[in-house]
């Protein structure tokens, strides 16, 4: 019986389970569901984890009210040699016969999803009061937060009631500090976004946070990364990590809508995968094509077809993921 095996071969069968089998694994026997918690095994998984992402990792989007897993492999070779595919839909067990419940927003922490009900009746309650000095500043609705080292951050504005009508509020960085349950300052990014510009953040592998930018005028598209970010103080590098025009390669009057341009990147193999709606729009107006666009830092590109959307404006939202053995109560 798998009951009777030694400790450590159990614990390397059970390291060779996909993280997404283990809660099935779990119910076969009491031995194994105390080995599948337990912080050795949860550092042997990473590691396969971190080992395979080299190659292929996974990516979770939003799209049309629900969300997906994607399968995603960038080459270090080309950009025409990377993919991203569908690999499935998220269901959620309810007590009606849908189980289809519309999603209008992702949040991604350590491998743990928080999915928003666009009837918005799911929230998550502070049980205490925290003492947060006046806030001067606003964050969109289009503009979703991102997570490093354990901190939040956002895109901020700054609050237009306080000025000239013709005046545009200045845009920057906002961090909260989980563990003193503060917001930090005002921090600099390395552009200023208006209205109708295409902006978006991404969390780095390493702890980093990346800024994609296109002003609305303009074909090109840059983005940055920081060297230092924290709720308090952040550094971006002196050098931009891609810099491109996609003129010649989508369309002359191609641009990310100011609601989308959700990305991640990957700094050894230098890409970056955005993912927006297709330009230029289809005929018909009540549907939209939703697509990932792979940009190499040379300006190379591909473009992959994720499938049509009944919902215009409402661009797909995705970020890089990675699973968690952590069971939320």
């Amino acid at each position: 019986m798998v009951s009777d095996l030694p400790r450590d071969l159990s614990e390397e069968v059970l390291s060779r389970i996909p993280l997404t089998s283990l809660r099935k694994v779990r119910s076969t026997c009491k031995k194994w569901n105390t080995l599948s918690k337990t912080r050795f095994l949860a550092k042997k998984h990473l590691r396969r984890e971190a080992e395979k992402a080299k190659e292929e990792f996974m990516a979770v989007v939003m799209m049309d009210y629900s969300v997906y897993l994607l399968g995603v492999n960038l080459s270090d070779k080309a950009v025409q040699s990377c993919s991203v595919k569908l690999q499935g839909k998220l269901t959620f067990p309810t007590d009606s016969d849908s189980d289809q419940i519309d999603i209008c927003n992702v949040f991604h922490c350590d491998g743990l999803l928080l999915c928003v009900s666009k009837d918005q009746t799911r929230l998550v309650r502070f049980p205490r009061d925290l003492e947060i000095a006046p806030i001067d500043w606003k964050v969109d609705y289009i503009h979703s937060g991102v997570t490093v080292n354990g901190n939040a951050y956002w895109l901020a504005t700054e609050d237009e009631s306080e000025l000239d009508e013709e005046e545009y509020g200045r845009t920057f960085l906002v961090g909260f500090d989980f563990t003193r349950e503060t917001f930090g300052p005002r921090l600099p990014l390395p552009f200023q976004h208006y209205p109708k510009d295409a902006v978006s953040l991404s969390p780095v592998r390493g702890g980093k946070l990346a800024a994609l930018f296109q002003p609305w005028d303009s074909l090109g598209v840059k983005i940055w990364v920081t060297s230092k970010i924290e709720p308090e103080a952040v550094t971006w590098e002196s050098e931009v990590f891609l810099s491109v025009s996609l003129k010649q390669s989508i369309h002359p009057m191609f641009q990310f809508t100011d609601t989308g341009a959700s990305f991640f990147i990957d700094e050894e193999k230098k890409v970056a995968v955005v993912f927006d709606e297709a330009f230029p729009p289809r005929p018909d107006k009540n549907s939209i094509g939703n697509q990932a666009y792979i940009i190499g830092v040379d300006g190379s590109l591909k473009i992959v077809d994720l499938g049509v959307s009944d919902h215009r404006g409402f661009p797909p939202l995705a970020c890089s993921y990675l699973p968690s053995l952590i069971q939320p109560n």
